[in-house]
């Protein structure tokens, strides 16, 4: 492995080590700055992870459980305005289903 990649990937924790440690209070040692590329903290691989998976469709509820979130609440607060605003397909799709359920009923089965 490149002597730069290593140094980039390296991260110093300024919290204790233990469960209770965040990725909000762990830093990135100078290996960006010696990469000459941006620093990346781990909570925002945490947020592209979660972006990416919004962006392919996924589910509030599995966000949620991807990032460990206890509830949905907290992934809608966080990520809200990345869910696509769908509610002129939500409205085509319940037509449709309506349109198919009282077509399916005016059909009388047939005796077996």
């Amino acid at each position: 492995m490149p002597e730069w990649v290593r140094r980039a990937a390296s991260v110093e924790s300024s919290a204790r080590p233990g469960p209770h440690a965040s990725t909000h209070t762990q830093r990135p040692h100078a290996g960006p700055r010696a990469a000459k590329i941006k620093p990346i903290a781990p909570h925002n691989l945490r947020d592209t992870a979660a972006s990416l998976a919004i962006d392919a469709g996924a589910s509030v509820v599995a966000v949620a459980q991807m990032l460990g979130h206890e509830d949905a609440a907290t992934t809608l607060r966080h990520y809200a305005s990345l869910f696509p605003d769908d509610l002129s397909d939500v409205a085509k799709r319940m037509n449709t289903k309506a349109r198919t359920a009282r077509d399916g009923r005016s059909r009388r089965p047939e005796a077996a």
